[in-house]
């Protein structure tokens, strides 16, 4: 009979947990290889030095393996100093120093969530007011306020929470974090 194992797994808490016989777990493992791959390539960057690490764990014999999990993207690494016209601190604070794209003020107003959504992530922050990116906005000449909310409710692209009528959080999807990527890198290619 095989033995109970578990397998635990974080990337950033996106997690994935198995358990089972250890030919079941180990099985399983192999087939998603490439999944866990993805996440330990997307995972957000720590702000701490340390190598962050993978730890399989045998249940039953407490038998442990450690590998490393790989380091953020070079982009990332350089924070966003890599983005030079498009950003610049003020403190702590972000500000957008670029000319917000887009056809009309709703599509700015989306632009401005993912391109400070993307800095936000760059930082550590997952999750960022939609009062920050109001404030953008404002300072753009861009708010439409009726229909400030409406910009962001593509689902695959922003995640909002908070309760009705009271202050609201964004998030950016994997797609969101990719479009403010590709808007950034426009932004700075038509810079050039």
């Amino acid at each position: 009979m095989d033995e109970r194992s578990r397998f635990k797994f974080s990337a950033a808490e996106r997690t994935i947990e198995i358990e089972g016989p250890e030919s079941f777990v180990s099985e399983q493992i192999a087939q998603m290889k490439d999944v866990i791959a993805f996440f330990i390539e997307h995972q957000p960057t720590t702000p701490s030095s340390a190598t962050p690490t993978l730890t399989v764990t045998d249940v039953i014999t407490t038998e442990t393996i450690t590998a490393s999990i790989s380091a953020p993207s070079e982009q990332q690494q350089g924070g966003l100093e890599a983005y030079p016209n498009t950003f610049d601190t003020f403190g702590d604070e972000v500000k957008i120093i670029a000319t917000v794209p887009g056809d009309n003020k709703r599509h700015q107003m989306k632009n401005v969530g993912l391109i400070y959504g993307y800095a936000c992530s760059i930082r550590g922050q997952e999750t960022f007011p939609a009062d920050e990116v109001r404030d953008i906005c404002i300072n753009h000449g861009i708010l439409d306020a009726p229909n400030f909310l409406k910009a962001f409710t593509d689902k695959t692209i922003f995640i909002i929470g908070g309760v009705k009528g009271g202050k609201k959080t964004f998030k950016l999807t994997l797609a969101g974090k990719k479009a403010g990527l590709a808007l950034i890198s426009e932004i700075e290619a038509n810079a050039n």
